[in-house]
């Protein structure tokens, strides 16, 4: 791989790649959301910013901080606001959620606060 360049937000890094192979060019954007609920928009609208290279393909990886469904949750319930807007956002920008799909979630006991991990 080469990298063409790179850039970092607030919640991301962006690196445009090479590969030396076949000279494709694409992108990987590193993501770690913020727990805050308020600045979900701010890191949609980075994430959309750093897709604007529209003549490349883009991978996203990382942790949003958000669930996109109510089974994604540990308290299950109904679909809020963030949860449509997170779902909106990965629609309007072609995004693929291909590591999610039939996964379930555990709660990891071990730790002082019990988290949800993938399955």
């Amino acid at each position: 791989m080469e990298l063409i360049n790179s850039g970092v937000g607030l919640f991301s890094v962006r690196y445009k790649l090479r590969s030396m192979q076949d000279n494709s060019v694409w992108g990987l954007i590193g993501i770690y959301g913020p727990k805050e609920e308020s600045l979900g928009a701010d890191l949609r609208d980075e994430q959309i910013t750093f897709m604007s290279l529209r003549d490349i393909s883009w991978r996203l990886g990382g942790d949003f901080n958000v669930a996109r469904f109510p089974k994604e949750r540990s308290s299950l319930g109904r679909s809020t606001s963030t949860m449509n807007e997170f779902s909106d956002f990965i629609e309007s920008s072609n995004l693929i959620n291909a590591l999610l799909e039939s996964t379930r979630l555990t709660r990891l006991s071990h730790e002082e606060a019990p988290i949800l991990s993938r399955t």
